[in-house]
């Protein structure tokens, strides 16, 4: 969707934009946030998890990373099938074991060939 999006931004002159996106798995809280009557009125989520998530986004599609990356314990989540479409690294700064891919739907990247290049 991205590469989609991408052609057509370039072709109306527009900056492309890139992407990363990160996964955890876990309890979230959601609370709807703001003042009562007012247009400021939003649902918000709260939790290690989001922490967590919002800090893999910031490694997925930087510094050579594939653009999905996703916890140890997500992927011990996944059945065998998804499993092998990721690949293990070790996160030296954080010391864990994460895992990324770049999963793509062959049909929409078939749409995307034959209607964009």
């Amino acid at each position: 969707m991205i590469k989609i999006l991408n052609y057509k931004l370039s072709k109306k002159g527009y900056t492309t934009i890139s992407i990363g996106i990160g996964i955890d798995y876990g309890r979230a809280l959601m609370v709807k946030a703001g003042y009562s009557g007012s247009s400021i009125n939003d649902i918000i989520w709260m939790g290690d998890v989001v922490n967590s998530a919002a800090h893999l986004c910031a490694k997925a599609g930087r510094n050579g990373r594939n653009v999905l990356v996703v916890s140890s314990v997500f992927y011990s989540n996944l059945n065998d099938h998804n499993k092998n479409l990721l690949y293990s690294f070790y996160d030296t700064l954080d010391r864990l074991t994460l895992y990324e891919g770049n999963i793509i739907n062959l049909q929409m990247d078939e749409w995307y060939k034959n209607n964009c290049e």
